[in-house]
């Protein structure tokens, strides 16, 4: 019975030993998957002292996942690290081997890759503890009574395709490394600085201390703006004359002596009692004396002389004094006088009007007559009257100014020339200005005008005369005269006539009569007013230029006063300052004010205030 009861016992022990034994498996897969698609990790179970009953199934042999690798992104080839031996330190055992680290250009983490090769194929062949998942079984390879619990492995994860990451920045480019001189040890100071030496003298490839630099010099500040100038005004008061200025006059015709100008030499004189009925007092009550100058160079034996035809014709024609004339005969001679007159040969026939003046008020022919009381007489006014169709040879062209010489019309050895830089210059003209003319200066009309200013005095003193003086108006159509081609403006002349105050008449108008008699009555003008007056020349009226214009205006201004207290309105007269002489023109504006011009009357108070500038310290 007894022994009946133990079998029973060994039996019911051994069963429950097996079942525990074949549970074991199961449950543990149970704990590992207790998760819902949470990774199935292998569990080491503690070590028994045999394998279960039953064959031992081979492992079956799994196929890694396929590594995950980084796209491509432009860069070098990842670069794989080794980072644990396979083997075992400890010697107990085969473990999985850490993933090898993959670097690569951008800096993001990549999947590890799992070395499979390190597993044993079979279940024979293991050295170490492994589980083997198969279905739902789990199988323990560890034969060995030391196996020790292993750490768990996670299995790989589903490979999961990475996004391509953006294209990296380019690398910086790496900073230049200055080459070391090997001769050169690296001072504890600068060997520059001053005071110090380098460590190394005879290195010969030491470079040289940099030369000092000076620091750049402080730019002195900005002078202070110039004082606002100062001026002092002074003023001087004049008187027109109750009476006549004079009740003498010398009339004195410098005339083109060229063929071109022959008729209208005669026609102009011949209306010379249009000019001598404009004198005050008629042709009887002023005396008047008239002479003829030739506009001859010095090889002329007519330059810088009054002309007279023979012997018997007189060189002074007038009608007072010794030889009194009526104004009959002496407007016949004058005719015969222009008709006679002998062209030069050469210098264009004679067009240097400018030099035979200066050369006449500077000649002793002048000297005598004035001595002689005939002419040019002190006591008497004088009214030049140039008459001409062309320029003077002397006077020196501008920029902007063209002569109208046209070679087509003359010999073909006279082609135009250039002068001065400007061309279309009559060559005769060119080569007698170069002969004569330096006589004259550098302004030739400024040189005659001081050289009449001299010979005059106080006397009234005008230059005028009839000469072309528009562009628009000079004739050059062909037929309208024999020598159209050479008609131009009096250039010379109406600059000699701007520095007296005085104006011309136009040749191209033609009505000469008209001319004469306006002739006639600027002259009256001068003999019975004063209208140019002289500040003292050691004052230095000043002169400024107005903001926005170019051009200088003299600090000058006039008033003039009736005799019975009213005031001229200023705008019906006009102001010529001279510069160089201080002389103050006052000429009627070219504009009628109230319907009529400005016209000075005797016991006019004329009052001049000019600025003179002081001087600061």
């Amino acid at each position: 019975m007894g022994s009946v009861k133990h079998r029973r016992a060994v039996w019911l022990l051994s069963l429950m030993l097996g079942v525990t034994l074949l549970a074991l498996p199961a449950c543990q897969k149970a704990k590992m998957t207790k998760k819902e698609g949470a990774p199935r990790v292998p569990k080491v179970q503690p070590d028994q002292d045999s394998a279960p009953p039953g064959p031992v199934p081979v492992q079956p042999q799994r196929t890694p996942p396929a590594p995950v690798r980084p796209a491509n992104t432009g860069s070098a080839s990842p670069i794989v690290l080794p980072t644990q031996s396979p083997a075992d330190p400890r010697g107990g055992g085969h473990e999985v081997p850490d993933a090898p680290t993959v670097v690569t250009g951008a800096s993001q983490p990549v999947r590890p890759i799992f070395d499979t090769s390190a597993h044993p194929p079979t279940v024979a062949a293991a050295q170490t503890r492994v589980v083997i998942y198969r279905g739902e079984e789990v199988i323990d390879t560890c034969r060995r009574p030391d196996c020790r619990p292993q750490p768990a492995v996670p299995p790989a994860p589903a490979p999961v395709a990475a996004p391509a990451p953006p294209p990296p920045p380019p690398a910086p480019a790496p900073a230049p490394v200055a080459p070391v001189n090997p001769c050169e040890q690296p001072p504890p100071v600068d060997p520059c600085d001053r005071g110090e030496r380098p460590l190394v003298e005879d290195c010969p490839n030491r470079p040289p201390c940099p030369a000092e630099v000076a620091p750049a010099p402080v730019p002195p500040p900005p002078p202070p703006p110039p004082p606002a100038p100062v001026y002092q005004s002074k003023h001087l008061e004049f008187r027109q004359p109750e009476g006549p200025v004079t009740t003498e006059v010398d009339l004195l015709f410098v005339v083109d002596t060229s063929t071109s100008i022959f008729h209208e030499r005669k026609w102009i004189v011949e209306q010379l009692p249009r000019l001598i009925r404009q004198l005050p007092g008629g042709e009887n009550g002023t005396s008047y004396r008239i002479g003829v100058l030739p506009a001859h160079s010095p090889d002329s034996p007519h330059g810088g002389k009054l002309f007279a035809i023979n012997g018997r014709d007189r060189l002074v024609l007038g009608n007072k004094g010794r030889d009194t004339m009526t104004l009959e005969q002496i407007t016949k001679a004058l005719v015969e006088k222009m008709k006679k007159v002998p062209a030069e040969k050469g210098n264009d026939a004679g067009e240097l009007g400018l030099l035979s003046l200066y050369n006449f008020l500077k000649g002793s022919q002048a000297q005598t007559l004035k001595s002689m009381d005939e002419f040019m007489r002190a006591n008497a006014a004088l009214m030049v009257i140039f008459v001409a169709d062309e320029n003077d040879i002397c006077y020196k062209y501008k920029p902007g100014e063209q002569p109208s010489y046209d070679e087509r019309y003359h010999p073909k050895n006279r082609k135009a020339v250039e002068f001065n830089g400007i061309k279309g210059f009559d060559p005769i003209e060119v080569e007698a200005h170069k002969k004569y003319c330096p006589a004259l200066g550098e302004v030739p009309e400024r040189t005659v005008y001081e050289a009449l200013r001299e010979f005059k005095g106080e006397q009234p003193m005008r230059a005028t005369g009839i000469v072309y003086t528009n562009l628009a108006t000079v004739p050059h159509e062909k037929g309208t005269d024999q020598y159209f081609d050479e008609n131009e403006i009096g250039r010379g002349y109406l600059e000699l006539m701007a520095l007296t105050g005085s104006t011309a008449m136009d040749m191209a108008l033609g009505n000469f009569d008209v001319a004469m008699e306006f002739l006639g009555k600027f002259t009256t003008h001068a003999l019975r007013y004063i209208d140019k007056f002289q500040i003292p020349a050691s004052e230095r009226v000043a002169i400024v230029t107005p903001e926005g214009s170019d051009r200088p205006r003299a600090l000058v201004e006039v008033t003039i006063e009736r005799a019975d207290g009213t005031k001229v309105p200023p705008e019906s007269y006009r102001i010529v300052f001279d510069e160089k002489t201080n002389e103050v023109l006052i000429l009627p504006s070219d504009t009628p004010v109230q319907g009529r011009l400005f016209e000075p009357r005797p016991l006019d108070k004329i009052t001049i205030t000019w600025q003179v500038e002081i001087p600061q310290p």
